[in-house]
């Protein structure tokens, strides 16, 4: 429980100032497990440049999940306008994968 607090803690806490070269995505995640569950995301992307390595911080909806909210950390790649991640979802606790709109320079 306590990494989750620190896990949105941290989410929530990022200044303007610090997100200055960072990007924000929006899209859709896959979290793998017995019960695979597909859903939205927002995440903060480390770079907002095209074809790099980055990492990913990030919030989930998972509209037809008992437990609707998921938090998760990972790193990606980005493409023109977008960014694919592959991470860990803390509050599930089962891998997941990503792909969102994400304006690139």
């Amino acid at each position: 429980m306590k990494i989750k607090a620190v896990a949105l803690a941290s989410l929530l806490s990022i200044s303007a100032s610090a997100v200055a070269d960072t990007g924000v995505s929006f899209g859709f995640v896959y979290d793998f497990g017995a019960k695979p569950q597909l859903g939205f995301s927002a995440k903060l992307i480390s770079k907002d440049v095209e074809e790099q390595f980055v990492g990913a911080l990030g919030v989930s909806y998972f509209p037809t999940a008992t437990y609707k909210l998921g938090a998760d950390i990972g790193v990606g790649f980005t493409l023109k306008n977008s960014v694919i991640t592959a991470g860990y979802d803390v509050f599930k606790k089962k891998p997941q994968v990503g792909l969102g709109y994400m304006k690139t320079q």
